[in-house]
C-alpha cells in the first residue's frame, strides 16, 4: 500500500486557514451568547462541554450556512394545516426511535414550551475573594 503524501502548506495558506479559524470561532461565540440569551440559559461553553444550561435543558448551539433541517422545516410549513405548528421529526435509518430529533421553530417553541418548561431564577449577587458576581 502506498503511503499518503503529506500536504505541504505555504505560509499564505497557513495564514488564510488561521484567519478562517478565528472567524469561525468568533461567529460561533457570538451565536452561543445570543442563543443562550434566547433560551434563558447560562452560557457555559468555553471548555468543550455543553454550550448552555438552564434548570431543564442542556444546550448545544450551532450556527450553519446550510442545514437540511431548515429545508425539512420549509416543507413542513408549506404542508401544515391552518393554525397548526409545524414540527419536523428526523429519524436516522436503523436507529432506535427514541433517538429521533424533534425540530420546531424558535418562535413556536417560545410560545408553547418556554414558559411551561423554564422559569428564570432571580439573579443573586454574591461576593467571593473580594469580587462581586451575579449568579
Amino acid at each position: 500500500m502506498a503511503a499518503k503524501k503529506k500536504r505541504v502548506w505555504t505560509d499564505e495558506q497557513k495564514k488564510a486557514a488561521a484567519k478562517q479559524a478565528r472567524r469561525n470561532h468568533r461567529r460561533g461565540s457570538q451565536n452561543q451568547v445570543k442563543a443562550a440569551q434566547m433560551m434563558n440559559a447560562m452560557n457555559v461553553g468555553a471548555g468543550g462541554g455543553e454550550d448552555g444550561v438552564n434548570q431543564v435543558f442542556s444546550f448545544e448551539f450551532k450556527s450553519r450556512e446550510k442545514s437540511a433541517a431548515h429545508q425539512f422545516m420549509e416543507q413542513a410549513v408549506a404542508n401544515k394545516s391552518l393554525n397548526k405548528i409545524p414540527v419536523v421529526l428526523i429519524h436516522k435509518n436503523g436507529d432506535n426511535r427514541d433517538n429521533d430529533l424533534v425540530c420546531i421553530k424558535y418562535k413556536d417553541w417560545a410560545r408553547v414550551c418556554k414558559s411551561e418548561c423554564y422559569t428564570p431564577p432571580k439573579k443573586k449577587r454574591i461576593k467571593a475573594e473580594g469580587k462581586s458576581y451575579h449568579i
